[in-house]
């Protein structure tokens, strides 16, 4: 796995070596292309770390992501259900850095004007990644809306849906640097069996092509 700081979970049990390295790739392109409009968003220039992947079932998240994201009883859930091609749902999730990082960007404008800045970034991220990698996989996809679902919480808050559901996710770990300051978030793709199979069909056969 790519990154400084690898979940302590291998994607390789549910994609397979080759597909692993493929996906990674193409997450690799999908992050890096959020930082431009990012920087253009908060106006300063921002600086992506190489994201990290892991995969772990669905039902162990909630003991999984206090390894990959400060949360000190602050943390910040967004969500997004994609559609059609690329079927799942984003969970974005802001360390406790990343909201005080926020918070001073949009200043004493109110808690209203903080969310509604969360929810242009998270569109961003989530627009970027998930957007992108429909794109490298050739697929169409559609989104809802991107809704904060937990606002100051614990990981033991975070609404996750049922494994019948989503038995399955991918994680996505980065972080990033504005000037001197420095945040985490993690992007959790929560995905149904049938979509994760199409995945690893998909990279396997990207992997044969290379």
């Amino acid at each position: 796995m790519s990154g400084s700081s690898a979940p302590a979970v291998d994607p390789e049990e549910f994609l397979g070596v080759e597909a692993e390295e493929v996906f990674t790739e193409l997450v690799n392109v999908a992050f890096g292309r959020a930082a431009v409009p990012l920087s253009e968003l908060l106006e300063t220039f921002v600086v992506l770390q190489v994201p990290s992947i892991g995969c772990v079932h669905s039902e162990s998240l909630r003991g999984v992501l206090p390894g990959l994201v400060r949360t000190d009883g602050r943390l910040m859930v967004v969500q997004q259900t994609f559609m059609t091609g690329l079927e799942g749902q984003a969970l974005l999730c802001f360390d406790s850095d990343t909201r005080s990082m926020i918070e001073e960007l949009v200043g004493e404008d109110g808690e209203a004007a903080f969310h509604a800045g969360l929810l242009e970034v998270s569109n961003i991220v989530l627009g970027s990644c998930v957007g992108q990698l429909a794109n490298l996989l050739e697929v169409s996809t559609r989104y809802s809306p991107p809704v904060l679902v937990l606002d100051n919480g614990e990981v033991s808050d975070l609404p996750l849906p049922s494994p019948d559901t989503f038995s399955k996710a991918v994680l996505v770990q980065t972080g990033f640097q504005l000037e001197d300051k420095k945040g985490n978030f993690c992007l959790l793709l929560l995905l149904p069996d049938s979509t994760l199979e199409w995945l690893r069909r998909t990279l396997q056969r990207m992997w044969s092509d290379l």
